[in-house]
């Protein structure tokens, strides 16, 4: 089964309590302690953080990826 959770909240605790399997997210290190699970990138974050390579820091590398 497919979840989406876009965020938490103090005063209702955390979705992600006793979740298990994968967690697909961006880079922010929050997610990374979060345990006994996967963590499998976003690939769209990747593409956008290439695209910005490319276009606001000219790094010719990032274009052809």
């Amino acid at each position: 089964m497919d979840e989406t959770f876009f965020r938490t909240s103090e005063r209702r605790g955390s979705l992600l309590d006793g979740f298990r399997g994968s967690l697909v997210h961006d880079h922010l290190n929050w997610y990374f302690k979060i345990g006994e699970v996967r963590h499998p990138l976003c690939n769209a974050h990747h593409l956008l953080e290439l695209q910005a390579l490319a276009e606001l820091d000219g790094e010719a590398w990032a274009s052809p990826m």
